[in-house]
């Protein structure tokens, strides 16, 4: 068992929900979702 999981869980959803509030203030609003998801994907 990995303990450094929970570790490596709770910093991802400290970035996520940054990255989140980022979002909602309209730092990424010039991005284009629709071609990042066909890139990650």
């Amino acid at each position: 068992m990995n303990l450094n999981l929970g570790k490596d869980l709770e910093d991802l959803k400290a970035d996520i929900e940054i990255g989140l509030k980022q979002i909602e203030q309209g730092q990424f609003a010039d991005l284009n979702f629709e071609e990042l998801l066909r890139e990650t994907n």
